[in-house]
């Protein structure tokens, strides 16, 4: 479980969310809109001692719905790629 905040227009037109969570987690998500109802995002986070940094390229099929395809990378572990749909309240 974990809460965030979304800063608007950070740097360049880019949102920052800062999260904390139980586990002692935290985290730093950057996502800028490219255009064309595309979003890419960049991310760092730390769970358990466990440094971990990602990257995203997201397509938003509507206001409330977005498909995702991202990599990361956690110290001591194997890469991953997701896939994620997502729906926004």
């Amino acid at each position: 479980m974990s809460l965030g905040y979304v800063f608007k227009n950070v740097a360049f037109g880019a949102d920052a969310t800062v999260s904390v969570g139980s586990n002692e987690s935290y985290g730093l998500n950057v996502r800028k809109d490219l255009g064309n109802n595309i979003e890419g995002a960049v991310s760092y986070g730390r769970e358990s001692g466990v440094n971990t940094w990602g990257v995203e390229l997201a397509y938003n099929v509507s206001k409330q719905i977005q498909v995702a395809v991202g990599y990361s990378d956690a110290t001591g572990a194997a890469s991953t790629t997701d896939i994620a749909v997502r729906y926004n309240f």
